[in-house]
């Protein structure tokens, strides 16, 4: 066995006391220390790195959940309006029907109309009153150049509830009893109708003779409240005097819609003849019934009903 030999100082003296296989060793000791220390550091590296990448997440995570809680907090917000607006909607409808409530039945039924809310009662011939200002009860008669003027007209008489012009805007089906040469109009009776040769331009009638009409069918009652007249475009052609009937389904029959058995007509082919009744009717079907005419049965008309 050799012998150690003492490992050499900085100055180059040999240290007897450190011998140079132990200083070998503790060298290796320490690489090996430090290899394992940067090893150690790698992996908290990793793992710190590893944490903060969590934490990424969890902070999107938290700020997923922070939106998803301010929309659900939006709509809420919104549901809560529609509530507040339906809330509204459902207490004016409830205001309407209670002034649709207080009515009088004058078709000669039973006198129960307030009791019985069947279909066929609600369809009788029934005034509201107590709805419209005294100043504007009773009917009208009025004279328009055009559909626009008179459906103001008619819009006036009752502020706050919309109008349909149920013809124009084919609320219901229109039926004739009878057409000129098999021509069935079918978007020709309308008040703005300005059709083009050969045909008729309005509805006119097979032949001459009382009693020939023009009929709205509503898929459900509804708040009658007038009708407008016009006659022929491209010719003289016109209704002079008619009735207005509803159909009283007590009866069975036809009724006029108010104790006016008449009412005047045209004079032209363009003016438009406008008739306010004297209050609301609930009906399902009305027909303007021709009396009297100028040379031929033609008509344009409107039916006014409260928007449904």
């Amino acid at each position: 066995m050799g012998t150690d030999q003492p490992f050499p100082t900085e100055e180059g003296n040999a240290d007897p006391l450190l011998p140079a296989s132990m200083l070998t060793t503790l060298m290796k000791m320490v690489h090996n220390t430090t290899v394992q220390n940067q090893s150690l550091l790698e992996r908290v590296g990793a793992m710190e790195v590893a944490m903060a990448y969590a934490a990424q997440q969890r902070e999107a995570e938290a700020a997923g959940r922070r939106d998803m809680t301010s929309q659900l907090a939006a709509a809420q917000s919104t549901i809560s309006q529609l509530e507040e607006t339906l809330a509204q909607e459902r207490a004016g409808r409830e205001e309407e029907r209670e002034r649709l409530r207080v009515c009088v039945n004058v078709s000669g039924g039973n006198g129960q109309a307030g009791n019985d809310t069947s279909e066929l009662a609600l369809a009788r011939r029934t005034l509201l009153v107590g709805y419209l200002p005294t100043s504007q009860a009773g009917p009208g008669l009025s004279t328009h150049l055009d559909a626009s003027r008179a459906y103001s007209a008619m819009q006036a008489r009752y502020p706050g509830i919309p109008l349909m012009e149920a013809v124009e805007e084919r609320a219901a089906r229109v039926d004739f009893s009878s057409h000129w040469q098999g021509y069935d109009h079918e978007s020709e009776h309308t008040l703005t109708s300005r059709g083009f040769a050969p045909d008729t331009q309005a509805w006119s009638a097979a032949c001459n003779v009382a009693g020939q009409y023009g009929m709205v069918t509503f898929d459900r009652p509804v708040v009658l409240v007038g009708v407008a007249t016009r006659g022929r475009p491209t010719c003289d052609q016109w209704i002079t005097q008619y009735g207005i009937e509803i159909f009283d389904p007590d009866t069975r029959d036809w009724v006029p819609v108010e104790e006016q058995r008449q009412y005047t007509g045209n004079t032209n082919r363009n003016s438009i003849v406008l008739h306010a009744f004297g209050a609301p009717v609930v009906a399902k079907q009305l027909r303007i019934v021709a009396v009297e005419w100028h040379q031929h049965v033609s008509m344009r008309f409107e039916v006014y009903v409260w928007r449904y």
